[in-house]
């Protein structure tokens, strides 16, 4: 984007802003990027499955997280996942001393949730990998390490990846007139401005383009298409409307 853009969107009240975003196919909540491995491994091939995506077997920190990171693996099973989901913590190092997450006894205030009776060190002594538990509504119980279950990676959502997108310009190099691509819109967003329209596109897989619609003075509605301007025909596709720009990635 050329400079002249920029101070174009600065003056028209459309400051720059910041989204997160997290890589294809992986789901955001709050500031972090999550993948849903419903491939079933070990707890130490699971582990080593998310490092290869610099990436850590995901830990709960809250009960907002914990509910949001179940509901994933409930909707995608039709809320009956049909085995158990490693988190990243275990006993492996110390027996009795689970890193990173406490215990209920323990005066941390850490995030845990474990269930009632775990973890219990059943299987003869060896089960030292903590996961949800699918039949205890997903609270945490202490399985055997070697077992094969689902499993899920988190990683900080990026905010400050590099974007570039393309404003509809005139003959002459000046702005063209307000106009958006119609009838291709997948989602609708309010934004505070065009950097944020942006980054919300191409955390959507389905996104090719965007159209962001001044609203009023400090609202704007980010309009994502699952199309490119090349791909469709005619101007009547992007009429001309106001206070309504186009761009694409």
């Amino acid at each position: 984007m050329s400079p002249e853009i920029i101070v174009f969107f600065v003056a028209m009240g459309w400051p720059t802003s910041q989204a997160a975003i997290c890589p294809t196919g992986w789901l955001r909540f709050g500031e972090t990027c999550y993948l849903v491995v419903t491939t079933p491994l070990t707890w130490g091939d699971a582990s080593r499955e998310c490092h290869t995506k610099k990436a850590e077997l995901v830990l709960p920190q809250c009960q907002t997280e914990q509910d949001a990171i179940w509901e994933m693996f409930l909707q995608i099973y039709h809320g009956n996942p049909s085995k158990h989901i490693w988190i990243g913590c275990s006993d492996i190092e110390e027996e009795g001393k689970w890193h990173p997450c406490p215990l209920r006894s323990s005066s941390s205030d850490a995030y845990q949730n474990w269930k009632d009776d775990q973890p219990d060190n059943d299987l003869n002594g060896n089960a030292d990998c903590a996961a949800m538990i699918n039949g205890a509504g997903g609270r945490w119980g202490d399985r055997g390490c070697t077992e094969r279950h689902f499993s899920a990676c988190q990683l900080p959502a990026d905010t400050d990846t590099a974007l570039s997108f393309c404003l509809q310009v005139g003959t002459e190099g000046r702005l063209a007139s307000p106009s958006c691509l119609v009838d291709h819109v997948v989602k609708e967003l309010p934004v505070r401005g065009v950097v944020e329209c942006g980054k919300a596109c191409r955390s959507e897989p389905r996104c090719r383009s965007f159209n962001l619609l001044e609203e009023g003075p400090e609202t704007m509605l980010c309009q994502l298409n699952n199309v490119a301007r090349r791909q469709v025909e005619g101007e009547d596709s992007i009429p001309k409307l106001q206070n309504c720009y186009f761009f694409e990635m």
